[in-house]
């Protein structure tokens, strides 16, 4: 599942997926998208929680990438908290 996570002022959303089990570590999948006029299309990118490397980078500058890496990275500890936490009600919920 793909859950909203935050809204930047430049119109940037972040959305983190449910945990992902990537040999026996605890992964979390974070996209980055904002609608671009000019392109008529989303810019977009991409990383993998903890590996935080931003990956399919289209439509950023790579002073964007730096910034909203940078962010990532500070708040990685509580992205794949929150992460997790969201799975597992979700899963109780269905009991």
């Amino acid at each position: 599942m793909i859950n909203p996570f935050l809204d930047f002022s430049d119109g940037t959303k972040v959305i983190c997926s449910d945990p992902i089990n990537i040999d026996g570590r605890m992964c979390v999948r974070v996209l980055f998208e904002r609608w671009s006029a000019e392109r008529n299309d989303y810019d977009r990118m991409e990383c993998l929680l903890p590996d935080g490397e931003m990956t399919g980078i289209k439509g950023f500058t790579q002073e964007e990438v730096r910034y909203h890496h940078g962010k990532m990275i500070q708040m990685q500890d509580n992205i794949l908290e929150w992460s997790k936490e969201d799975a597992e009600e979700r899963h109780d919920e269905d009991e």
